[in-house]
């Protein structure tokens, strides 16, 4: 049986949990096979979890996937001159992991960050970057749309929010909260000019919630549209290993 120790480091609920042969009801994998903590690269490797956690009886109904990228996982039919490449490598193996955790009875979850739009496709499209013209949120929708056509088998599609890279260096909506421009005492004496154009060029406002509600609709619009109304879409904080808050839509 595997220890904890070389099982564990990309299996979420954590060792607490499985020490009390109590896991919960969802089994959180990473599927990034770029990122340097995913040990899942193929899927022989969601076959150990899935194993390990039946030998220590466990009992969980979905799995998660997660990933970084957003937007190369299916071609961006609007933005034919973004210079994104598909990621095939990455969605081969999503594919093989569905069908593995369907085989099992499991329902499949799929969590993407980084929503924010690549540098060649701002460079391509910078009118992209205006929050307040509609056009990053069609963006959002047309990937979403992508990615959903690509996996329909999937039972949910969630979403990272603050571990993502945001959009604030793109555009200051969050200019009251300080986020987007590091603002100090410092820079607003040396620099007022700078902080006062970055004010001007942000107008009008996006607030918090505006943002949150954006993003939801334009992703819950896509599931809408691809006759999939069973289908959830999640938006979470993720901090210190847990969900803090979540959005749901059906």
């Amino acid at each position: 049986m595997e220890s904890f120790d070389t099982i564990t480091a990309n299996m979420y609920p954590w060792k607490r949990y499985a020490e009390n042969k109590q896991l919960e009801t969802m089994l959180v994998l990473f599927a990034d096979t770029k990122k340097a903590h995913a040990r899942v690269g193929d899927p022989q490797e969601i076959q150990r979890y899935l194993d390990y956690a039946e030998d220590n009886q466990a009992s969980f109904d979905w799995v998660q996937l997660h990933s970084g990228f957003w937007f190369n996982h299916a071609p961006l039919k609007n933005y034919p001159d973004a210079g994104i490449e598909v990621d095939e490598e990455t969605n081969s193996f999503v594919d093989k992991v569905i069908r593995l955790c369907k085989g099992k009875g499991k329902k499949v979850s799929y969590m993407l960050g980084n929503f924010t739009p690549l540098d060649q496709l701002l460079k391509a499209y910078p009118q992209v970057r205006n929050l307040n013209n509609g056009l990053f949120w069609q963006l959002l929708y047309d990937a979403a749309y992508g990615i959903l056509t690509r996996f329909p088998q999937l039972d949910e599609l969630s979403l990272y929010f603050f571990e993502s890279m945001n959009l604030i260096h793109y555009n200051n909506f969050f200019k009251c909260m300080n986020y987007g421009l590091d603002i100090d005492e410092e820079m607003m004496e040396k620099h007022p000019d700078q902080i006062l154009k970055q004010e001007s060029q942000s107008w009008p406002y996006l607030s918090f919630a505006d943002h949150l509600r954006m993003v939801l609709m334009a992703v819950a619009s896509a599931c809408r549209d691809l006759f999939y109304p069973q289908l959830g879409v999640k938006l979470c904080s993720m901090a210190g290993g847990g969900v803090q808050k979540s959005i749901w839509c059906f």
